[in-house]
């Protein structure tokens, strides 16, 4: 047994846990009316019975660490456990004299020494030792299982609770630091139990600022200016496992941050509630542990919780002036009383929605007078219900709000694992097809879309509407040049949509980029000079970072699909000066690289050697047309008499023929070309043409670096596990693009009813070839996406297609252009079937109601592609220049001789009545398109988050991995990085 001097400092371990996202029951229902006419204590005894009481923060597994060295098996621990004679605040006896219902029990371990050091090496200690207090309380739950609820969802909690008034029982980590800077170390705490963490303890750590310092105890610095770029990462994991994020001990900045209130880089904070597990009123005790009225106003805007902490030095304060920071404690407040004044402080300023309790007992070396143990707790809520606090308010305090929150968390999770798979999500991205829009009565759109949403998608103005999905505010609707406010559920995609859909905005690296020289920009457009500026910079800083982890520079950048090596031109040249590796597979790409090279400074052309006098005698007898051709000149000098030896000695090549010659130089760029098409991410063919290292055994010196700027399908997976299959590989840096030239390692996708239509089907051979021979290089990469729902994750052309497109860049002209070649296409489909140029083909269904339904029917599908510019111009233009195309190119003979018969006497006239009996419809097909296309931002988004899975995957080999954007999406949509870093 220890004296309360003797437990760990109180300010040593404040904080605890807060990403789950895993709650599941709205508390309240079934309730009935409160009791008014009883007394005080009668009607607190009801609360209590009808509402779980859950402390948000219980120490319990540090007193047993400090007291019993977490042995609890000894008759010295079993006794006085049970019957309430256990030194400090809390045991069985007095858990059930005071009415708790549960508690978030804290699985705490202080931060380490070296607080300002955020490595892997500083804080893997506190991982093995956080497992102990995580199976700690594991135990004492099993041994004690008639009183300790195992579940671990707010749905069974709660459950546990009614039936057999089991204490609630989910495990909160205290700070970030506990996880070793490892996502992979959160996962594994949340599969043990861990349902809540903080994201700070007394010290910031690699993901948010903290709101104190310890040793010595003061107001902590900033590092971050609150949550920093890989914090927000984490946090959306926390969102997506179901882990309740907990704000207490962070900074201000931190906490505006994940409330949504500062918005930095375009960041919106948390999806889904959080809590402040421990916390009290900063107006009532201005201690920076506190919260302060700007954050409560946050607090409610995005429906999370502050848990009222009992210590006495965050109840009872006034300011300090040692200019610390930290405030004087006044023990004369140091009441019951106090504590219910924050209470009804934050229920008066923001309801009492947003308000519970958060004792910190058993973690705090005193306590107020009157709440001097876990019995105490009907005390408190007595003196609520005296001061004017309704019976369902004080239910809300003691329960009602954080059951509330943890279920909204398990939603959001939900939400954003199973979004991929809702069928309506299916529908819009991949189960919609321009070709089958119009050929069944009513149609695919009032076939497939909810009814309810019909009228306001069809009066909604086009670009209206594209505003309401991407950009309009949705908390102040409607929009104008909508039909009123959107219907519920609608409106609830949309927002999960965005909520699901990876943050686009952009914000360089630096104020102001390195411009490039004119001579290494040539040949680039806008777009690609500001991709090169950008993304160089970022190399450059990333290839730095990833020497000083690693203790050694990065020797060569890898670039997967070089093209013309615009970014490793960049990067060759002043002021980043670094040895490329260009990897090209096209032989006329590599020869216009190398002639910019020249052009650039970076390579020099081949000297020829020649007798000048000989050589201008002959080209003076050949044609000035044929001076290039080497066989001409050969002819014309063996006609003067020149000799072979002589001809020999000029060297008549054409100048498009002399090479590019390369000279490494200390300190300057150098670049060195691979010929190769990659098929793998095996780049032993790539290494063994580099200058030196012709033997593979010989590559301890090689610490490569695998970038590119949209690398086209697989060839970004071959860049990604290069990482893992490569010892010399140290690091990538790769945006994607093509995501339609993706193959599926799953093969084609499979729908359940009623998505099953045959025009999920590809459209063509090769998209179908690539399907079904279920390549291991393609999508998915990751194991997770792989399995999720025993089959996996598929996703055919259409969806894939969708995800390359860019709708927050399009314009009015733009869209109503694509939106009228759509409507011709589609129009036109309708005619080839009315026709006899194509036909209906069923599938499953034969019953009379379901055989024409769009999902059970499809068309021939026949590609026509791109048409002349004055083809757009009029339906009866588009539709007399696809006959042309379809009758008179040898590329579409296999169409001439039906297309001829069926539709070569149709009249001018017919056209039009087509084009007038559809027109009223083009609405339907627009809206549709721009669903499709505001949907298939989240398929960029699984996409991206299953290449970032892959190297999480592989944390035995990879150290850190993320997603950021290094374009502005307005000049490159495509503007997401995936960044691994090898271990």
């Amino acid at each position: 047994m220890v004296k309360p001097s003797e437990q760990p400092s109180r300010t040593s371990r404040w904080a605890r846990t807060c990403l789950l996202l895993a709650v599941f029951i709205l508390f309240g229902s079934g309730r009935g009316r409160w009791p008014s006419d009883r007394s005080i204590e009668d009607r607190v005894k009801h609360i209590l019975e009808h509402t779980p009481l859950i402390d948000g923060h219980n120490d319990l597994a540090i007193f047993l660490r400090g007291a019993f060295n977490n042995h609890i098996y000894g008759e010295n621990f079993t006794g006085p456990f049970v019957d309430g004679t256990l030194p400090y605040h809390v045991d069985l006896a007095r858990l059930r004299r005071g009415q708790a219902g549960g508690a978030f029990w804290s699985v705490f371990w202080p931060c380490p020494s070296k607080g300002n050091d955020y490595t892997d090496e500083n804080y893997a200690p506190i991982v093995q030792s956080t497992i102990g207090q995580i199976d700690l309380i594991t135990r004492l739950k099993t041994a004690y299982n008639k009183d300790f609820s195992p579940a671990l969802t707010s749905s069974s909690s709660l459950k546990s609770f009614k039936h057999a008034h089991q204490l609630i029982s989910p495990l909160g980590i205290e700070g970030l630091h506990q996880i070793g800077n490892s996502a992979a170390t959160l996962r594994h705490f949340f599969s043990l139990g861990v349902r809540y963490s903080t994201l700070t303890h007394n010290c910031g750590n690699r993901f948010a600022d903290a709101a104190l310092w310890e040793n010595p105890f003061r107001k902590a610095p900033s590092v971050w200016g609150g949550v920093s770029p890989a914090g927000r990462r984490l946090i959306n994991e926390m969102n997506r496992l179901g882990m309740i994020v907990d704000l207490s001990h962070t900074s201000v900045e931190t906490q505006l941050d994940v409330l949504g209130g500062s918005k930095r880089d375009g960041w919106e904070g948390s999806k889904a509630p959080v809590i402040f597990s421990h916390s009290s009123v900063f107006a009532l005790c201005p201690h920076p542990r506190n919260v302060e009225n700007r954050v409560l106003r946050l607090v409610k805007e995005r429906r999370a919780v502050v848990m009222i902490n009992f210590a006495p030095d965050f109840v009872s304060c006034v300011k300090g002036e040692d200019g610390s920071g930290i405030p004087v404690f006044d023990p004369e407040n140091s009441t019951l009383e106090r504590v219910a004044e924050h209470v009804m402080y934050v229920g008066g300023l923001i309801g009492y929605e947003h308000v519970g309790i958060g004792s910190d007992f058993d973690g705090i070396g005193s306590t107020p007078r009157g709440l001097e143990d876990v019995s105490k707790y009907p005390d408190l809520f007595a003196e609520l219900l005296r001061r004017g606090v309704g019976d369902e308010d004080a239910a809300k305090v003691a329960g009602g709000n954080i059951l509330r929150v943890w279920k909204e968390v398990e939603e959001v999770a939900e939400r954003m694992q199973k979004a991929a798979n809702s069928d309506l999500f299916q529908f819009l991205c991949g189960g919609v097809h321009i070709l089958d829009f119009f050929t069944t009565e009513p149609g695919l759109f009032v076939s497939a879309v909810p009814k309810e949403w019909q009228r306001f998608l069809l009066e909604s103005d086009p670009m209206d509407l594209l505003d309401f999905l991407m950009r309009d505010d949705l908390d102040s609707l409607p929009p104008s040049g909508t039909p009123g406010p959107p219907p519920a559920t609608l409106l609830q995609y949309v927002k999960d949509i965005r909520r699901l859909s990876l943050q686009r905005s952009f914000h360089p690296i630096k104020p102001k980029m390195p411009v490039l020289e004119r001579s290494v920009a040539l040949g680039m457009n806008t777009k690609k000079v500001h991709e090169v500026t950008h993304f160089s910079g970022y190399i450059d800083k990333l290839s730095e970072e990833v020497g000083e982890i690693s203790k050694a520079k990065v020797t060569h950048l890898v670039d997967f699909g070089s093209g013309q090596n615009y970014l490793g031109r960049a990067l060759a040249s002043p002021p980043y000066n670094r040895h490329i590796v260009a990897v090209e597979s096209k032989e006329s790409n590599m020869a216009g690289a190398k002639g910019l090279d020249i052009l650039s400074g970076l390579a020099e052309r081949e000297k020829r050697i020649r007798n000048k006098k000989l050589y201008h005698k002959i080209i003076e007898h050949v044609d000035p047309a044929l001076h290039n051709d080497e066989e001409a000149l050969k002819a014309a000098a063996k006609s003067l008499g020149v000799t072979d030896e002589e001809i020999a000695s000029i060297d008549l090549r054409p100048m498009r023929e002399l090479q590019a010659t390369y000279t490494a130089e200390e300190g300057k760029g150098f670049i060195e070309y691979v010929v190769g098409r990659l098929e793998h991410a095996d780049l032993s063919g790539v290494i063994s043409q580099l200058r030196g290292h012709e033997d593979l055994n010989n590559t301890e010196d090689l610490r490569m670096m695998a970038v590119s700027i949209h690398s086209c399908g697989n060839l970004s997976h071959y860049g990604i596990r290069s990482l893992v299959l490569n010892p010399c590989m140290k690091a990538v840096a790769i945006v994607g693009c093509c995501y339609n030239l993706l193959t599926e390692k799953l093969g084609p996708p499979t729908y359940k009813p009623p998505f099953s239509r045959p025009s999920l089907q590809p459209i063509n051979a090769r998209v179908s070839r690539e399907s079904e021979r279920r390549d291991p290089q393609g999508f998915p990469m990751s194991d997770r996406v792989s399995t999720y729902g025993a089959d996996g994750i598929r996703l055919n052309i259409t969806a894939r297609m969708m995800a390359c497109q860019a709708p927050y860049n399009w314009t009015d002209k733009e869209s109503d252009a694509f939106f009228t070649r759509h409507f011709f296409r589609a129009v036109l489909q309708r005619i080839f079937l009315d026709k006899g140029v194509i036909s209906r083909i069923y599938h499953g269904d034969d019953s009379e109601d379901s055989k024409d339904s769009p999902f059970n029917s499809s068309t021939n599908p026949v590609v026509i592609g791109s048409l002349r510019k004055a083809c757009y111009k009029s339906f009866s233009a588009y539709v007399r220049g696809a006959i042309q195309k379809l009758t008179t190119n040898d590329d579409f003979s296999q169409y001439s001789q039906v297309i001829a018969e069926k539709l070569g006497d149709m009249t001018d006239e017919e056209i039009a009545w087509y084009e007038a009996e559809y027109r009223c419809r083009k609405r339907e097909l627009s809206a549709v398109w721009s669903l499709m296309a505001f949907s298939a931002c989240v398929v960029e988004s699984l996409i991206v988050t299953d290449r970032w899975l892959f190297l999480k995957e592989h944390s035995d080999t990879i150290r850190d991995c993320w997603v950021e954007t290094v374009f502005d999406y307005q000049q490159s949509p495509r503007n997401l990085v995936v960044v691994g870093i090898k271990r």
